[in-house]
This record gives structure tokens, sequence and C-alpha cells, in this order.
């Protein structure tokens, strides 16, 4: 399928056309790159030159890698965005999926990669008409528009139907996820004024104390927790009884647990973001440069939170959806690891221990 997108007419147009070097395909450099945006989110939403910049700076880059190499390589495999969209398109509640697998198998055209008088061949690199998972299809439609049989379409499917965490770099997002959610939640949430100190040092100017603020997230995302995931995984092993499965397997495998889990703690971590400032969304969308406009009758809205009693009745739900979603997920990929039903549960049960105990703490910090 490169040599079919290589030939693609889509692919020719504007640009050298270079293929993206192998060494920095994956996620690792968009998580990596997403990590430091988050580990300074701080200082770039109270910073609007310094927001400018960074932003100017990602259409710039994306330009210029457009400029050279094929296709979407920027969103595919550069965009820090990218990273967090990619893990958490696994529970995306649509698809794009052949109707008939068979009739793609015999097709000659392959439309959907090369591209066609309808449509460009697939921007993100992949083969649409193989496509077991979202993790990297940006649901743009074109290989929809471009197949002559009709063969594509879009599917609606039950929450988190991707189970299947494939390599170390999407397992890593995982962990970066769920413990930035951690971080921001004992940082904004918790009793801990010291930690405030330290993240809001464009007001405070203790650099020193959010030097070692950030130095904590890092360790934690990128070794505290994928060692403790990877020691619960070496647990599974002499539980299940079994040793057929490797422990990289049950760490990587295991990992989609932290998916769910992760996006619903997110959703929880937000809500109340929305609902206690929604009131200065709506002045901003009558005034949005601050020229004084009134466009909606809202720009002098007074501050009047959303139903602020309601938050925890919100969040607490959401959390323990995401542990159940986490657990019934996580019976399901046991059991394709481990023919018996008996070994398959004890195996998880050290994940499963994880994933309570940080539901746990996120309930503590979310509703006291």
């Amino acid at each position: 399928t490169r040599r079919d997108a290589e030939e693609s007419r889509s692919v020719r147009v504007g640009g050298l056309n270079r293929r993206w070097p192998r060494r920095w395909s994956g996620l690792w450099l968009p998580s990596i790159l997403f990590l430091a945006m988050c580990s300074f989110s701080t200082i770039l939403v109270t910073r609007p030159a310094l927001t400018a910049v960074v932003l100017g700076g990602m259409v710039l880059a994306a330009l210029v890698v457009h400029a050279v190499f094929q296709r979407r390589s920027f969103c595919r495999y550069l965009c820090p965005l990218n990273a967090w969209m990619s893990l958490y398109s696994m529970a995306a509640m649509t698809e794009v999926r052949p109707r008939s697998s068979d009739q793609c198998a015999t097709c000659r055209e392959r439309s959907c990669v090369r591209g066609s008088d309808a449509a460009w061949g697939c921007p993100w690199l992949v083969n649409p008409s193989q496509l077991k998972r979202n993790n990297y299809c940006g649901l743009c439609m074109e290989c929809v528009k471009a197949c002559p049989n009709h063969n594509l379409t879009l599917r609606a499917r039950p929450f988190c139907s991707d189970t299947t965490i494939r390599r170390y770099d999407e397992a890593w997002m995982a962990f970066i996820m769920i413990t930035l959610v951690v971080a921001y939640s004992v940082t904004l949430l918790g009793p801990w004024g010291f930690i405030k100190m330290w993240a809001n040092v464009t007001e405070v100017g203790n650099w020193g104390g959010f030097a070692l603020h950030t130095a904590v997230i890092w360790c934690a995302a990128l070794v505290v927790v994928p060692g403790l995931w990877y020691l619960a995984a070496s647990l599974s092993r002499p539980l299940a009884g079994s040793g057929d499965v490797p422990a990289r397997v049950l760490f990587v495998r295991y990992a989609y647990l932290l998916v769910p889990l992760g996006l619903l703690a997110w959703t929880a971590f937000s809500f109340p973001l929305v609902m206690v400032n929604y009131s200065h969304v709506m002045s901003s969308l009558s005034d949005p440069l601050g020229w004084g406009w009134d466009l909606f009758g809202t720009a002098h809205h007074r501050w009047s939170p959303l139903l602020p009693e309601w938050i925890p009745y919100i969040q607490i739900p959401l959390l323990w959806l995401g542990l159940g979603t986490s657990l019934r997920r996580g019976v399901s990929i046991a059991q394709e690891l481990f023919p018996a039903r008996a070994a398959a549960a004890r195996s998880l049960i050290p994940h499963s221990v994880m994933c309570t105990l940080i539901t746990v703490g996120l309930l503590r910090l979310f509703v006291g």
C-alpha cells in the first residue's frame, strides 16, 4: 500500500512528497510534545503573546512538513494533539469500515489509497480497506468519497469497541494521559496550597518550585506509572497460573484499561470548568476580540456558575462508568490472552486494583 500511496495523484500535488523518517514514526514524538505543552499550560494560557507564538509555530511547522513530506505527515507523526486523539479515538462510537472485506480484497483500483477523480487518497497514510482500529484514522471521509464501489461507510458502534493496544508508544500515551488528569486534579482541586504555588509560576515566579512540579509529573508519566504497570503485569502471570503470555504482552494489552478510565476522568474533571465558567464564554462570544462589541447582548453578562451543586452528582457516575467500562473491557482482553476463564480473571486482578485506586483517589479529589 505504501507504493500505492507514492504513486497516488493526490500526493504529488505541491511538495517534495518525501517519506516521513521511520525512526520518527509512531506516537513517541507527539506524546512527548503533548506532555511538554501540558507541563507549560499554566504559562501558555496566561500569556497571550506566548500562546500566539506557540500556535504560530505549530502552523509554520505544519506548512514546512507539508512542503517536504507526504500528505498529512505533520498530523500523523508530529502534531501533539494527534497523540491523545489517537488514543481516545478507540473509545469513539463511530468508525469508517468496509461494508464487505471480500469486495475490498478483490478491488484493483484501490481508490481509497491512491485517490480518484472524486476524492484524495487517504491523507492519513493508512489503507482504509484494512482498518481494524480507529487509532490512525482522521475520519476525513475521503476514502468514502473515493471508493467506486461504495463499499466504505461510516458506522455507529458501542462505546470503547476498539480494545487492542499494540505498541509501547500507544501504551505510554495512556500512562501520560492518566498521569496528567491526576496531576491536574491534585494541583487545581487538592488542598495542598504549596503545589498550587509551584504550578502558578506566572504570578508567583517560583521557578524552582515550577521545575520540581514539572519534573515530578514527567517522572510519574514516563517512569513511575509505567513501572508500576509493569510490576502489575509481572504479578499477573503467576496469578493466572500460566507463563505462556509474556509480561510485556500483558503490560501493553492491559494498558487499554486506562483508555476508558482516563477519558471519563478527563470528562469529569472538565465539567466544573464548563459549568463554573460558562458565563465568561457567553461574554466572549459577544465580544470575541475585546473591541467593545455586543453581538448577542451577552457581553456584559454577570458571572454566575451553572448549577454548581450538581457537579459532584455528575462527576461520581462518570468516574464509576469509566472504571466499570475499563474492567469490563479488561475481561474481554484477558479472555483473548488466557483460554481458561478463571486464569483470565485472576490475571486481571493487579491492574484492576490499580484502576480502582486511581478512581478512588480522583473521587476524593473531586468530591471530598
